[in-house]
């Protein structure tokens, strides 16, 4: 995941290495279930290949849920494993508790500010997001993106992997469609993985 690239680092590396040590067989599980809910085009690129476990992986991590009901996420957060720092921990617990994903318009990208700019497609929320290296990738550019953000010491942030990006630029007849079309879109991180598999 893409968790390195922030300049206040959630350190979600931690959780993956401690949940496929503690989990294995779980997790294989999980990444089965979530091909089996995806189910790829079995002539998917390798590079589609490898991301789409990037985001089974992810999936694991924040949204699945371990035999005592908790995420792996949370179940780090409780145990500390690691003896983590109490910043470490704070920031995951903050990740945590903020996290969410969604649909986006991409309005803005200034890589000189590590800035990204999005307005959920069913909420007038305006987000800037510091990413270092997803503002280098899209600078200048607009269109539709779908990630997962937290917020970090006050601080929004990608969480995740970028899932979808598009440079789509929505007439403002589009934006006030998608805003007032509230119950179409699908609100889980997997669901919108399935769009574009």
């Amino acid at each position: 995941m893409s968790a390195n690239r922030k300049s206040k680092e959630v350190k979600i590396g931690l959780v993956v290495d401690y949940s496929i040590r503690e989990h294995m067989q779980v997790a294989a599980q999980a990444y089965e279930e979530f091909m089996d809910f995806i189910d790829p085009d079995p002539g998917l690129s390798p590079s589609k290949t490898a991301q789409l476990s990037d985001f089974a992986l992810e999936w694991f991590v924040f949204d699945y849920k371990l035999p005592r009901g908790i995420s792996p996420i949370e179940e780090y957060i409780r145990k500390n494993p690691d003896r983590q720092s109490r910043t470490v921990m704070r920031r995951l617990e903050e990740a945590f508790a903020t996290q969410f994903v969604a649909r986006f318009w991409l309005d803005e990208v200034r890589a000189s500010e590590s800035l990204l700019v999005v307005q959920p497609y069913h909420d007038e929320t305006i987000y800037r997001i510091r990413d270092r290296a997803a503002s280098y990738d899209l600078d200048g550019q607009v269109g539709t993106i779908s990630i997962r953000l937290a917020k970090i010491e006050d601080e929004w942030l990608i969480i995740g992997n970028i899932i979808n990006y598009q440079p789509i630029v929505p007439s403002e007849r589009m934006r006030k469609y998608m805003l007032e079309a509230k119950d179409t879109d699908p609100a889980t991180f997997i669901d919108i993985v399935k769009l574009d598999y």
